[in-house]
């Protein structure tokens, strides 16, 4: 198949969400090729790729692969997942935690605010949903749920200190106290 990649050189010069790509030099483009699952969207219409890390940028990617709607080509495109990144980080709040792991449990987004040790988390392979408490390695409690993302193979994690979590039924125990 004919291949005629194409890379964003300067986000500058783009606008609308291609404007927040980060630049793509030749080497990383060289990765992304070899990292597209072509053949898989040519039988599938769409593919999703191993998500990873290019050499020097701090947020992982995507490689996504979608046959065109003439059946003739492959367009392949690079998922920037800092948009998830940042999400994740605005939804933990108060000291906790939100992020997404791969299929190997590898962090891909997110951060665990030191809330869950390393060891924890690569038991989060399995694509099962549930919660635990744990305790962390400086002798914080957290309650951490978990839940499998489609079929990814990816993994949600929310962690929240314990103390937070069941602050508002201590405050309710203290203003019933309070009553009698």
């Amino acid at each position: 198949p004919l291949v005629a990649p194409t890379a964003i050189r300067d986000p500058a010069l783009l606008t609308g969400a291609l404007a927040e790509h980060e630049a793509v030099d030749d080497a990383r483009l060289a990765e992304l090729i070899a990292r597209m699952p072509y053949t898989q969207a040519l039988t599938e219409g769409l593919a999703f790729g191993e998500a990873y890390f290019p050499a020097g940028s701090p947020h992982g990617v995507m490689p996504v692969a979608v046959v065109s709607s003439g059946g003739d080509a492959v367009i392949g495109v690079e998922l920037s997942l800092a948009a998830v990144e940042e999400q994740l980080r605005r939804q933990a709040s108060r000291g906790g935690a939100a992020l997404i792991l791969d299929e190997r449990a590898k962090l891909l987004a997110g951060d665990d605010a030191g809330l869950i040790e390393p060891s924890v988390l690569a038991g989060f392979t399995n694509q099962v949903e549930g919660w635990m408490t744990l305790t962390s390695g400086d002798g914080e409690d957290a309650l951490v749920a978990f839940a499998p993302v489609s079929d990814l193979g990816w993994v949600a994690v929310v962690a929240v200190p314990l103390r937070e979590a069941t602050l508002g039924g201590r405050q309710i125990a203290q203003r019933t106290v309070l009553i009698y």
